[in-house]
């Protein structure tokens, strides 16, 4: 159906993706999307946040046309949303807090201490935001002198699928986040390639691990490539010097 009224122009943009290195051509989101994100902020709920998230990056991506999103690594993923907000709502993040240092004051009593409480404005930009750990880690991991596992960097279909089901434990998510993040098992004679037919071996292999060689492997997740989003700012009213950290891309909404 033709609609009454007059069609705006949406100009487009390109980036590419730091992990893949794919080169992908998006629309800034328009109010349609900026009501998805703000309903999802909303509901307090990690797993539809992610949803969400993933939605709009959907909606946007004009090239390749074919980009399957749940199959990108979490970092690009959240690179291209960083990206499409910038374009969308401006390259500036604005964000107030309240300065919690401690001051001094005198009282009858003699010295007291309370937080200084002063406004802080913090403002960045996000298309400054970079990827840190690109070259520092290693996706092969040797657990024998003939045995070893090749991971893959966690996918947004790994996270939504374990991170956000809130009827695992701690324990039972960190376990399936490896399961899924192991993407072949090889030995001296060939290599054992992981999918869905595979996952109840993966997991009998898993449990025959010794502990320090499982370790092996959660260490890779400290190691993945993730966005800086620590930024610094100093009190104006008490000179103290914060560290502000974002702890997911749900706080650049």
């Amino acid at each position: 159906m033709t609609s009454l009224f007059p069609k705006i122009d949406v100009p487009t943009y390109s980036v590419k993706l730091p992990v893949s290195k794919i080169d992908v051509t998006y629309r800034p989101y328009l109010t349609k999307e900026e009501k998805l994100l703000l309903m999802a902020l909303e509901s307090k709920d990690s797993k539809t946040i992610m949803q969400t998230i993933r939605q709009v990056a959907v909606n946007c991506v004009i090239k390749p046309e074919n980009l399957n999103v749940d199959n990108l690594a979490m970092v690009d993923l959240e690179f291209l949303f960083l990206h499409l907000r910038a374009k969308s709502k401006g390259e500036m993040l604005e964000s107030q807090f309240s300065c919690k240092a401690d001051s001094t004051e005198l009282s009858e009593d003699g010295e007291t201490f309370k937080p200084c409480n002063n406004p802080i404005l913090l403002k960045a930009r996000i298309d400054e935001l970079k990827v840190d750990g690109l070259t520092d880690y290693k996706d092969v991991i040797p657990l024998t002198d003939k045995i070893g596992v090749k991971m893959r960097l966690p996918r947004y279909m790994d996270m939504e699928a374990t991170a956000v089901d809130d009827e695992m434990t701690p324990t039972q998510k960190a376990y399936a986040l490896v399961l899924a993040a192991i993407e072949s098992v090889y030995d001296s004679d060939q290599v054992y390639k992981v999918d869905k037919s595979n996952l109840k071996d993966l997991e009998v292999f898993l449990d025959s691990l010794s502990i320090d060689q499982f370790r092996k492997i959660e260490a890779f997740f400290a190691t993945v490539p993730r966005i800086d989003y620590t930024f610094n700012v100093k009190c104006t009213k008490c000179g103290f010097d914060h560290s502000i950290h974002y702890k997911d891309t749900a706080s650049f909404f």
